[in-house]
């Protein structure tokens, strides 16, 4: 069974993370998978939305999969395939040249949140739920929450979201700009966007993705340097306190 399910509905392509079992815990397969249907999409799609099923739109990185990596004496987070299919997949949104929307339609946290925050739009509805988990489960960001979300709604926030560990609801992060749209159910979301794909595909081919490179250079001196350093810190954190994140990380993962 596939845990992502890629169907194209005229110039949409939508992309539905469907491992429920585990909260949509973005694992090595998961994160290739959603690469994939990002970077095939054909020349008539549009837009490309980034949905769920069940009610958590993602828990963020697959723990039991990075976990060894974190815990075992001598290695570097940086050596798990997971947590480098996680920037692999966050960069080919990014660099898309097609729009990516995320669908949130209930709990987004930790991993999760950083790759709603690496599409070019956030859309909720009004159950959905914002939580940065990384300090609860003992670690730091390495997923580009540290950079992408003050850019989107300043430090000050962004640290009330990253270490006062406050909980968004959907009303809440659509006045902090969290959220970019918000729609009482999934039914209207659903039918916003395939509204904004067919606006999308009446534009001459090259346009919206002209824009798209135009928003990438206007990042540009964000270079992949911030993102290395955001891992560095992981890294060090990691070494100096091995043996006490063995207990938090295993006891999280159990309680997942």
């Amino acid at each position: 069974m596939s845990d992502v399910f890629v169907r194209d509905e005229g110039p949409l392509r939508r992309c539905t993370l469907a491992r429920v079992a585990r909260r949509n815990a973005l694992s090595l397969d998961v994160c290739r998978q959603l690469q994939s249907a990002v970077e095939s999409a054909r020349e008539d799609i549009a837009l490309i939305a980034i949905d769920h099923e069940g009610d958590t739109f993602s828990s963020g990185a697959d723990l039991r999969e990075i976990a060894p990596t974190l815990t075992a004496d001598h290695a570097a987070p940086g050596e798990s395939p997971t947590l480098r299919a996680i920037w692999n997949l966050f960069t080919a949104i990014e660099s898309a040249d097609k729009p990516v929307v995320a669908m949130v339609d209930g709990r987004c946290l930790a991993g999760g949140l950083e790759l709603a925050l690496a599409c070019d739009l956030i859309a909720a509805t009004t159950s959905a739920r914002f939580f940065d988990a990384h300090l609860a489960g003992g670690l730091l960001p390495a997923g580009g929450a540290a950079i992408r979300l003050p850019e989107r709604i300043g430090p000050t926030r962004s640290f009330r979201l990253l270490v006062e560990g406050i909980e968004l609801d959907s009303r809440q992060a659509l006045e902090w700009g969290l959220i970019d749209v918000l729609w009482g159910t999934r039914d209207e979301l659903n039918s916003w966007l395939r509204s904004l794909s067919e606006r999308l595909s009446a534009h001459p081919r090259g346009l919206v993705s002209g824009i798209k490179r135009q928003f990438a250079a206007a990042r540009h001196p964000r270079d992949g340097r911030r993102f290395e350093l955001e891992l560095a810190e992981l890294e060090a954190y990691v070494a100096n306190g091995r043996s006490e994140l063995r207990t938090r990380l295993h006891r999280y993962v159990d309680m997942r």
